[in-house]
Parts: structure tokens; sequence; C-alpha cells
């Protein structure tokens, strides 16, 4: 009995493991976090933050955990070539998930992450945060 009650449980737990996968998925992968460092007066800023884009959506996702800059810096998506890949999002706070638009990147293909601070920052700042393609 003991032995079945094993078994159930964990093929429970794997089907489970399995939904969570597949639902989390769905929507992307987000990027590992990278931080960032923007000086006043800087334009783009490429980053090593990049993210796989699995869907035809055109939304894309930033998510901030930390910031030295009271400023709203700017991110947005470009590929490998450097190329636009979207709009750009001003991250205005942390812990906050910001989702942008007119992402006209390929499902199938990596894409990074560029940072911009905004016009009235003054000194140099970090940002850390990560992207998620869709």
């Amino acid at each position: 009995m003991l032995v079945k009650l094993r078994m159930v449980f964990t093929l429970t737990l794997l089907l489970l493991l399995m939904v969570v996968t597949v639902v989390s998925a769905s929507e992307g992968y987000w990027s590992d976090l990278g931080t960032v460092d923007l000086k006043a007066g800087s334009g783009w800023n490429d980053t090593d933050i990049r993210s796989y884009k699995m869907t035809n959506s055109n939304k894309w996702d930033v998510y901030a955990t930390a910031k030295t800059m009271v400023t709203w810096p700017s991110v947005r998506l470009v590929n490998s070539d450097g190329m636009i890949r979207s709009d750009s999002v001003q991250v205005k706070s942390k812990e906050k998930v910001y989702t942008g638009s007119d992402n006209t990147g390929t499902p199938g293909y990596i894409y990074w992450a560029q940072a911009k601070p905004a016009w009235n920052q003054l000194g140099t700042d970090s940002i850390r945060f990560q992207i998620r393609a869709r």
C-alpha cells in the first residue's frame, strides 16, 4: 500500500511539474539578471542580458530588481546585429514588470537588451534587470 501511495504521489508531482513548465514556457523565458552601469548623457548601451523569443507575440517584458537612479532609464530589444526590434520602455521603479510592444523579433532567436539613462540622470548609476522576449 505504501509503495502504491509513493508511486501515485511521485506521478502526481511529475505531472504537476510538467504543467507548470508548459504554462511558464508559453510566455517565454526570462533572461538571467544582469547589472548595467549607465553614465549620464550616454546613448544606448549594449548589454549581455538576452532572452530567447518563443512566440509570435509583439509584447516583451522588463523587470528590474534594483536601480540606484531616481530617474527612469529606458530599455529596448535588439538582435545580434544591434538592429532595434522593439519600442523602448521606461523603468520607473523596481519590482514591477513593464511590458513593451512592437516586438518584431522572430521566434527561435535570441534578443538582447539595450539600456539608456534618462535625459535628467546625473552621474553614473546602475540598474539590475532581466528581460523576456516572449
